[in-house]
């Protein structure tokens, strides 16, 4: 993390300046990054790195959960990488059909990542990482939507595939492996948030908000989907937030 002027960390009793801040934690420390052939450093690759730091924290009183997001991989704007290595339960289709991409396709993964926090668990499962036509239907299932007409041609292809495995592995097991019924998005996250052991905090009108802002984010068509800004900016995410602000206060 780079330390910008003016930067304010909230803390618990209020905002840090950066001096507080810096007083606190130390000035960062950070180390130039090279390749061992003394080649020079592609455009994708940081310049330096900044070493972590540490600070105590009574975690038991501490009213907070801590949950750290990351998907897998950065490069710069306007700069797609030769290889996305996002992990297969977070990976937009654009990946998978092998589509140009762009930082859009974080926002299919944030999708991903808050149906997993709500509720402990991906919307898509990766069971068989190396078959990625099982995780395209599994996004037909639950998503109300088609694919761009672009990537309809290597879905047959894909699908046909899948339809191929599920025959080779019933005549092995001797067991039929239909599949399962299609389960829409909000569904799918009804049934697991209420049907878990958690505390439940929030009622299923949360809930269904909960799901129109991952749905915004879950669209095939990568110039469909909310950007953060405008997801940040939704009405029902920034009264929560206050409600939480007041109940904190």
């Amino acid at each position: 993390m780079e330390i910008k002027d003016q930067f304010q960390i909230e803390g618990q009793n209020g905002h840090l300046q950066e001096h507080d801040f810096l007083h606190k934690l130390g000035s960062p420390e950070s180390s130039n990054v090279q390749r061992v052939d003394g080649e020079a450093l592609k455009a994708d690759v940081p310049r330096y790195i900044v070493q972590p730091t540490t600070f105590p924290m009574d975690m038991e009183s501490f009213p907070h959960y801590i949950k750290i997001i990351d998907f897998g991989q950065s490069f710069l704007d306007g700069k797609s990488a030769e290889e996305c290595h996002t992990p297969m339960r977070l990976r937009a289709p654009e990946i998978i059909f092998g589509d140009k991409v762009d930082y859009r396709m974080d926002l299919w993964s944030m999708g991903c990542m808050t149906f997993e926090l709500i509720v402990g668990q991906p919307p898509f499962d990766d069971f068989l990482p190396k078959q990625s036509s099982m995780l395209v239907h599994q996004m037909l299932q639950t998503i109300d939507e088609d694919l761009p007409d672009g990537w309809q041609g290597k879905w047959q292809l894909m699908d046909s595939e899948r339809r191929a495995m599920k025959e080779r592995l019933q005549a092995i097991h001797g067991i039929p492996l239909n599949d399962d019924p299609a389960c829409l998005l909000q569904d799918w996250l009804e049934e697991c948030y209420f049907s878990g052991h958690k505390k439940e905090d929030m009622e299923r009108a949360d809930i269904h908000h909960i799901v129109m802002l991952i749905r915004k984010m879950l669209r095939f068509e990568p110039s469909a989907r909310a950007s953060a800004r405008d997801l940040l900016q939704d009405t029902w995410l920034q009264e929560s937030e206050q409600n939480s602000q007041s109940l904190e206060s």
